[in-house]
């Protein structure tokens, strides 16, 4: 493909500013990456050329959020180095790269199955990585094995996140960009935006793909429709290694779940995870890398995801929330009984208020309650003095006569 493009060795030297000797190495749907040797520095360079011109705004805008986006991640160990941007002579963007060895996948499409040991440590370095890069609000939305890049330190070969061409803004969440079905999400795969959780996803089947020497739901062979329904409803199949611990295999389900919910809530999660898995393993314990910006604060993640695999949910079961309640009614009832009985009774019924206006009390035109029947108003009844004259007069009367049993006798 890259030889057709040029028409000679020289045509492609004078391609590029700076490098000389273009040798192709990987052709993606959307870019070809060469090796190239750049004199100024005496060194070998990855040199990443899109397969399309830049012949619209569309066009240079991808390329201008690329170059924008791996420039935020420079300096992070397991995240590619871009030393140079431009465009070449005939308007084809380019970018000048690290150049590595070798990447994950070939390593998978060895003779050898890949050690636990690796695995792990490429996935606590590789979580460190992407969390890095969510907490600038990157997405990265196309992890899998052909970009983890693998260096020639450590013992196993330290990796390195390439390829942000296609890596989103966390604020860009409606855009709709490529991926690669076989290590997509499922939420993904059903038309939704990918999130933390998706690219969570992506690292654990790269995880997994590395352990199992295979895909996890097969490389689309039969059909996109036929993998898009493994992947959304069928259940991850177990890895097939007796070599695997099970705590490994759960903590890459963990990651693989359906629902992005039930997933680590963080990459930072998951990488510490991998750290205790290697602990309990005697293994070394690599080291979690994390540039934290305070620039760019951490994106949403999923709020009920739990911490450890297996973990119960955080959402508590029918019957504790019978149990909450009933333990609120019966405590709402004893203060109930404990007010009544320190309160005293009042046999007194305000059932009509008298609105205060100017200090004093001003009664309803409404308030006026008819008299009994039989009953004298209380105006018409006689006083309290009015009643104590009587009473005396009676008693003088008694006193004068001789008494009312006198007078009874003599009539």
């Amino acid at each position: 493909m890259a030889r057709r493009r040029f028409r000679s060795a020289e045509a492609a030297d004078e391609e590029v500013p700076g490098v000389t000797s273009l040798e192709p190495l990987a052709v993606g749907g959307s870019s070809t990456v060469y090796r190239a040797w750049q004199p100024g520095l005496d060194r070998w360079v990855a040199v990443k050329i899109p397969n399309i011109m830049l012949a619209n705004d569309r066009a240079r805008a991808r390329f201008v959020r690329e170059c924008s986006v791996v420039g935020r991640l420079t300096g992070h160990p397991n995240i590619v180095t871009v030393h140079g941007a431009g465009a070449t002579r005939s308007a084809r963007p380019f970018l000048t790269m690290d150049l590595f060895p070798k990447s994950l996948a070939d390593v998978i499409a060895g003779s050898r199955p890949v050690p636990v040991e690796e695995v792990l440590h490429h996935g606590v370095k590789l979580a460190g990585a992407l969390e890095t890069a969510h907490r600038a609000e990157i997405l990265h939305r196309d992890i899998k094995p052909e970009n983890v890049l693998l260096s020639s330190y450590g013992p196993h070969g330290d990796p390195v996140l390439a390829d942000f061409g296609i890596a989103t803004l966390g604020e860009a969440r409606g855009a709709t960009e490529a991926f690669t079905a076989s290590h997509a999400a499922p939420e993904v795969l059903d038309g939704r935006s990918a999130t933390v959780a998706a690219d969570i996803y992506g690292l654990g089947s790269t995880l997994w793909t590395a352990l199992a020497g295979r895909l996890p739901f097969g490389d689309g062979s039969e059909g996109p429709a036929r993998l898009i329904r493994r992947v959304l409803e069928e259940p991850l199949p177990p890895l097939g290694r007796d070599d695997v611990p099970p705590a490994v295999e759960e903590a890459l389900r963990w990651a693989m779940a359906k629902r992005p919910a039930e997933r680590p809530s963080s990459a930072a999660v998951f990488g510490q995870r991998l750290c205790a898995l290697q602990a309990e393993l005697n293994l070394a314990v690599s080291e979690l890398v994390v540039r934290d910006d305070p620039d760019h604060p951490i994106l949403s993640r999923a709020a009920d995801a739990p911490t450890d695999p297996g973990a119960p949910s955080r959402r508590p079961a029918p019957w504790v929330l019978g149990v909450v309640a009933a333990g609120l009614v019966l405590l709402l009832a004893s203060v109930s009984v404990i007010v009544a009985r320190r309160t005293p009774s009042v046999s007194c019924i305000i059932d009509d208020p008298v609105p205060i206006i100017s200090g004093r009390p001003r009664a309803h035109a409404t308030s006026a309650r008819p008299a009994s029947p039989g009953r004298r108003p209380s105006s018409d009844r006689p006083s309290a003095d009015r009643r104590g004259r009587h009473d005396r007069h009676r008693r003088q009367r008694r006193q004068d006569t001789g008494g009312d049993r006198h007078l009874d006798s003599s009539g």
